[in-house]
């Protein structure tokens, strides 16, 4: 699940829900773990024919980064839509602290607030 707002022009920051599979990381050596994440990204968005919408970010990009929401042993549609649902309720404050560069403040409400990690 996608969640967007616009900052100006074609820039918009972009909340994502996905699951992970976790394993060997190749690009940091390290393991990432299993689960539901909060992936936090700047793109810019075009338009064409207003049939179609374009998306580019830059890879690697400083503000661009993700947050185990939850850990899980396996798939579970139920926690990942928990973790969506969590995301669309508080949205506005989410873009808010990502964009105020307060990660810390930003895992903290995830953590305090999903009750977990």
């Amino acid at each position: 699940m996608k969640f967007y707002r616009h900052i100006e022009g074609k820039s918009y920051s972009k909340i994502e829900v996905s699951y992970s599979l976790g394993g060997m990381n190749y690009f940091s050596g390290r393991i990432n773990r299993r689960g539901v994440y909060i992936h936090f990204t700047k793109v810019e968005r075009g338009e064409t024919d207003g049939r179609f919408t374009s998306e580019s970010f830059m890879l690697f990009g400083e503000g661009n980064f993700k947050i185990l929401a939850k850990e899980l042993k396996r798939k579970s549609a139920k926690e990942a839509k928990r973790v969506a649902d969590f995301v669309a309720h508080y949205e506005g404050l989410l873009h808010d602290l990502y964009m105020a560069d307060d990660r810390a403040a930003l895992l903290g409400f995830i953590q305090k607030k999903m009750g977990c990690v």
